[in-house]
């Protein structure tokens, strides 16, 4: 299995195998949970399977977004805290040097729909993802996310 690790991923990295590409969460135990005089060891937690880097990363965001904070005080302060993560995806994309890799972030649980190949449409993954942030009405609504 190949690991993608990045620290704006954290603490999430991505596994790739000939199947799927799989989100793992690095989990440190905590300390009452643990026997008295033992040591806890990081384990890396399964979070699901995709069938591609886009819907893995996409994953990752909804993790992170929902995982920060148990309350948000105002729809405002969801909706920006998504928007920090749109822009974590943008940068992670900005800064990836692949030429033939095919990038979908095409699931039905997908705010934003992706779909090209890294390297000849890096371009117009960036402006989807801009436009994304500045006009909020062309992501997915909720109520088409449901499985």
């Amino acid at each position: 299995m190949s690991k993608i690790t990045d620290p704006i991923l954290h603490p999430y990295f991505i596994g790739k195998d000939t199947h799927c590409y799989t989100v793992y969460e690095v989990v440190t135990p905590q300390e009452r949970y643990l026997e008295k005089g033992s040591e806890g060891k990081d384990y890396e937690k399964p979070q699901g399977h995709y069938n591609s880097f886009g819907a893995a990363l996409q994953k990752i965001a909804k993790e992170k977004l929902h995982k920060e904070k148990e309350h948000y005080t105002s729809i405002k302060e969801y909706v920006s805290r998504w928007d920090e993560l749109l822009i974590e995806l943008k940068t992670f994309i900005e800064n990836l040097d692949l030429n033939a890799t095919i990038f979908r972030s095409d699931h039905a649980s997908n705010y934003l729909v992706l779909k090209g190949v890294l390297g000849k449409d890096k371009t117009s993954f960036l402006q989807q993802i801009n436009h994304g942030l500045d006009h909020n009405e062309v992501l997915r609504k909720e109520w088409m996310r449901g499985l």
